[in-house]
């Protein structure tokens, strides 16, 4: 690894290991993904994408307690964020296991982080995560954690020894390997020539190779960070000196997703004015905050500008509204936290321009990417 960062190459080195990697495809499986930023909900959905597990996400720790109390859906493992606003991901640990039930007293549960510190691990063991993974998450890392917290070899055996069918769609007799680039829907839509464009700011390219070149979920996750950064930067805009832990999180959440997506300069930004803010820096704060705030507004209004143009590429069948039966299926989805279910329903729903109700798909696209689940199913009623 000196070796590497000594030549400059330690990304190109990774990204060979990457390439390496065999996903072990876990359709029995299906995790809970916790983190108050929204588009690191949808950047931890396209790195576990390949695995082939149900994906459920909530916002903020007491959302995840309650899920697990209720058991209306029996989780693999939970992954949650350490630094959340309101209640933390210790914190929120704590009443879990405070639950008594025995699956909430055994559940697996990762912390995820964005502040890698030496005797991290320790930590978090210390206080009854079963493991860690530092933002931006590394696949390796995610991978070993999958494979020791996640994969169960028995159910491998139930569902891949014969052909089983799940949710609708037969899975069939294959124990592991990578996405196959002829399945239906994948990598539709655009192609590298999209990404020829340069973004100050934003690799694009690595970005993309993160994601496993999969350009339908990296455009996914750019749209998700251009949607759900613009309310916190109006936070971070707005600081206050006297809460001065609530604009570290604002930052903090902000630094995890700007880094998941590539963008180093604005995370690295973020990063000293969260420091700052840790070290009561008011004057640090004071000099830099706008500045980050307007490089950030910049990248965003670039992102935004290239999936407009790669929009306008794409002609839509008109419809007369938006169907019912998915808008029911998408409350539904809704209420049981299916992320991947809600994704896949707005999805068919926005392949066609509307002549009336076309600013609810908008709305419904705008809830989901905040993952604001309750105003969808009361507004759907």
């Amino acid at each position: 690894m000196a070796n590497n960062l000594k030549n400059f190459n330690y990304f190109d080195h990774k990204r060979m290991q990457n390439s390496k990697l065999t996903f072990i495809r876990m359709p029995y499986a299906r995790v809970l993904v916790v983190d108050d930023v929204a588009t690191n909900l949808d950047v931890a959905k396209g790195l576990m994408k390949p695995y082939d597990m149900r994906i459920d996400c909530v916002t903020s720790g007491r959302e995840a307690i309650e899920a697990i109390r209720e058991e209306r859906v029996r989780y693999s493992a939970i992954f949650m964020d350490h630094m959340m606003p309101g209640m933390d991901g210790i914190e929120a640990l704590q009443h879990i296991r405070e639950i008594g039930t025995d699956y909430a007293k055994t559940i697996p549960i990762i912390a995820l982080t964005a502040n890698a510190i030496a005797g991290n691990d320790n930590m978090f063991l210390s206080k009854g995560f079963q493991a860690f993974i530092s933002k931006p998450i590394e696949l390796p890392r995610l991978d070993a954690i999958m494979r020791a917290w996640i994969r169960d070899k028995d159910k491998e055996s139930e569902y891949f020894d014969k052909n089983v069918e799940i949710d609708g769609k037969t899975i069939p007799d294959s124990r592991s390997g990578r996405e196959r680039r002829a399945a239906p829907g994948r990598r539709s839509g655009s192609d590298r020539r999209d990404f020829e464009e340069i973004i100050p700011g934003l690799d694009v390219e690595k970005g993309l190779k993160r994601f496993g070149d999969d350009s339908e979920v990296y455009f996914g996750v750019l749209r998700s960070y251009a949607v759900n950064t613009k309310p916190l930067l109006e936070k971070a805009r707005a600081v206050d000196c006297e809460d001065l832990a609530g604009y570290a999180i604002v930052v903090h959440g902000i630094k995890g997703s700007s880094r998941s997506i590539l963008a180093s300069q604005i995370g690295d930004m973020a990063d000293a004015l969260e420091k700052a803010a840790n070290a009561c820096d008011t004057d640090y704060i004071d000099g830099h905050n706008e500045e980050f705030v307007s490089a950030a507004e910049t990248l965003i209004a670039d992102i935004e500008a290239m999936l407009e143009r790669i929009d306008a590429q794409t002609q839509k069948e008109r419809k007369y509204k938006p169907d019912g039966q998915l808008l029911s299926e998408l409350r539904e989805a809704c209420k049981k936290y299916d992320m991947d279910g809600a994704d896949a329903l707005i999805a068919e729903l926005e392949q066609y321009e509307y002549e009336i109700d076309g600013e609810l798909i908008i709305w419904l696209k705008e809830r989901i990417n905040e993952a604001d689940f309750a105003q969808i199913v009361e507004r759907l009623k």
